[in-house]
């Protein structure tokens, strides 16, 4: 990518680990709550960019870009400058974005350069669990459930994966015409191998699952939780998550997570397990150009 300059904007795409260490050091400082953005940096993903975002020599966003469709972005300092030739200017930066994800601030900012072409608006709440807060024994116990009800065997896939989907179509909206099975096997693969997802079964059949959806250094993002309909609000989803986070205290230091501002049972469940609000992040869906 090169250098974009209009109205004193500069955009630099981040090539090596100098440069990308110095934009960790800055979203670091500054407590950055995106994990997925975090990640980006580090990644080595080669459809993806790293770009700073600079006005006046000044550094005002530091941003990922995956795929040129999803965008992670976090706002450095005060707010972006509103002006017509600065919205420009970022339009045509980031002309085919599907997705902006990033701070409140940032995300509040650029929905308005996308007004007409909104599909979605959400915010979430950031969350985070110190590890003396978790007590996995103020939890209830059932006499039925043992280490063998998470146990995952090859014969779990099938029912690992009706659940990713149906998180899928519940939690994310996807359009079930849209969700690809074989790529969302991969992913339960992987997160199998890393020792990333937890599943309770009952009766060898999955009924819930928990995993990671991002980590940065001793930091993990808890993700792509869902609990089937019939086994909620019976505690299952507290011992499942009890679980998952005994594990996940073991390979990490830190954990996080976010939930939609709106999902009040989700958020109950996150405060019983200790987490403590940190902070809030957004996300707007941009609607698909038709052809």
């Amino acid at each position: 990518m090169k250098d974009l300059m209009e109205d004193n904007i500069k955009v630099t795409e981040l090539k090596n680990k100098k440069q990308k260490k110095s934009a960790l050091s800055l979203l670091e400082k500054i407590e950055c709550k995106n994990i997925y953005l975090l990640e980006g940096i580090i990644s080595e993903n080669t459809n993806c960019k790293n770009l700073l975002i600079s006005k006046d020599n000044n550094i005002i966003a530091v941003a990922h870009l995956k795929l040129n469709r999803y965008l992670y972005i976090q706002r450095l300092g005060s707010s972006f400058n509103l002006n017509p030739n600065f919205e420009t200017a970022i339009r045509a930066i980031f002309p085919d974005i599907k997705s902006i994800f990033g701070d409140k601030e940032s995300v509040q900012y650029l929905k308005n350069l996308y007004l007409d072409e909104i599909e979605k608006e959400l915010y979430y709440i950031f969350m985070e669990l110190p590890d003396e807060r978790f007590d996995p024994l103020a939890f209830p116990v059932y006499s039925e459930i043992s280490e063998e009800n998470f146990r995952i065997t090859s014969n779990s896939y099938s029912g690992i994966l009706r659940l990713l989907i149906s998180y899928e179509i519940e939690e994310l909206e996807i359009d079930p015409l849209k969700i690809k099975k074989e790529i969302l096997l991969k992913i339960i693969e992987l997160r199998i191998k890393r020792r990333e997802m937890t599943v309770l079964s009952i009766n060898n059949i999955p009924i819930g699952i928990a995993a990671i959806n991002a980590r940065y250094n001793d930091t993990c993002q808890i993700g792509s939780v869902y609990l089937d309909k019939l086994y909620r609000g019976k505690g299952y989803g507290a011992l499942l998550l009890s679980e998952h986070i005994k594990k996940l205290f073991k390979m990490y230091k830190r954990i996080v997570l976010f939930v939609k501002k709106n999902n009040k049972i989700a958020y109950n469940l996150y405060k019983k397990l200790g987490f403590v609000v940190k902070g809030e992040l957004g996300q707007i869906i941009i609607k698909e150009k038709s052809e």
